[in-house]
């Protein structure tokens, strides 16, 4: 599902990329609470909220995706030392 929202976060269309945002911000909700769990999926969260953030279409949703990547940043350093170490070890080890 995040390898989809990140070919559509890289769109030409503004919809889409806002489509895509809202998305991945709820995925982002749901994966990322700090109890542990979906950090696994760090890397790839992190390639489609980046794919949006140089998405050179709208500015405005660039930002956004920013600040999205900043929310996701803020819930890893506040999840427990064994979770960052596992979300910082697969994403140095991920394909992206």
């Amino acid at each position: 599902m995040l390898q989809a929202l990140s070919v559509a976060a890289a769109d030409g269309a503004p919809p889409v990329v806002h489509q895509a945002l809202d998305a991945l911000r709820a995925a982002s909700n749901a994966l990322f609470r700090g109890c542990g769990l979906g950090h696994e999926l760090f890397p790839d969260a992190v390639a489609a909220m980046a794919a949006a953030a140089r998405n050179p279409t709208h500015e405005p949703l660039s930002i956004a995706a920013v600040l999205a990547l900043q929310d996701v940043g803020k819930r890893l350093a506040d999840a427990p030392a064994s979770v960052r170490a596992l979300a910082l070890y697969l994403s140095a080890h991920a394909s992206v």
